[in-house]
């Protein structure tokens, strides 16, 4: 919502403030994130306070994390982010990455709903699936993306024109006269 409401806006955040953010905000994402390593320890012991504490704070800490990223990369002067986040496999992977989300559960659940033995653990039998499920789901989405989302944008974007000309050359009935 914030950024929806600036993006027009002139502000810019300095460089060094905005690296600085950065570093606090991938330090504060990661210590969130092994934040949860004593819970998964056999026998530790822990309260039902600091359960309750990491369950309800750790999707606070990690989601104002990842938005102040989105916002420093918007308004600071990220320098090097832009040049690697404007790479252009990053685009094509961010126009993909949101289907991969959407479809990658489908041949996890297929997968395991399909077992029958117990699974061997390993490096090969890990990375295997691992490999097997970005394909599937990359191309799953791939595929989404070309017959649904794509067409989709292009019909908003047909819609939502601004006061563009008519093809005739005409003006549409909207808009202003001079």
């Amino acid at each position: 919502m914030i950024l929806f409401k600036f993006r027009d806006s002139k502000f810019k955040i300095r460089k060094g403030p905005t690296l600085l953010c950065f570093v606090v905000a991938i330090g504060v994402n990661v210590a969130s994130i092994m934040a949860s390593y004593p819970f998964y320890l056999p026998g530790s012991t822990h309260t039902y306070i600091q359960a309750g504490l990491y369950a309800s704070l750790n999707r606070v800490f990690v989601g104002a994390s990842l938005g102040s990223m989105i916002l420093l990369a918007s308004f600071g002067t990220p320098g090097f982010l832009m040049d690697i986040f404007e790479w252009k496999p990053f685009r094509v992977l961010g126009k993909l990455v949101y289907n991969v989300y959407l479809v990658h559960t489908i041949g996890q659940f297929y997968n395991k709903g399909s077992l029958r033995t117990p699974l061997q653990t390993g490096v090969f039998p890990c990375l295997w699936p691992l490999f097997g499920d970005i394909t599937f789901s990359f191309a799953l989405s791939f595929l989404l993306f070309v017959l649904l989302e794509n067409p989709v944008r292009v019909l908003v974007k047909i819609l939502f024109q601004k006061d563009s000309p008519a093809p005739s050359g005409k003006q549409h009935a909207t808009s202003h006269p001079a």
